[in-house]
């Protein structure tokens, strides 16, 4: 892994995925609406070059209005559509 930019559009873009994967992975059958699940700030970004690309983000998230913070790596191949991220791991830090 090599430091990435927070600020660079794969980085956020790859996030953004996070988030929204891991709300609907936290989201139980019959639940009435999903977990409030946002994301505050990317404290942290690594990249990795592989058959792809693999993104290690340090996050800052709300749950249901508490900060907390995660980590998410979430892998990315252009040639997977229509959505070429998926989120590979969520670890609670």
């Amino acid at each position: 892994y090599a430091v990435a930019s927070v600020t660079n559009g794969e980085v956020v873009a790859a996030a953004a995925f996070a988030i929204k994967a891991q709300q609907i992975a936290m989201t139980k059958e019959g639940d009435v609406k999903p977990p409030g699940l946002e994301l505050v700030t990317i404290m942290g970004a690594e990249q990795q070059v592989v058959a792809g690309m693999n993104y290690r983000l340090q996050l800052k998230v709300k749950l249901d209005g508490k900060e907390k913070t995660a980590e998410a790596i979430v892998g990315w191949q252009a040639w997977r559509k229509p959505d070429p991220y998926k989120l590979t791991s969520w670890t609670w830090k």
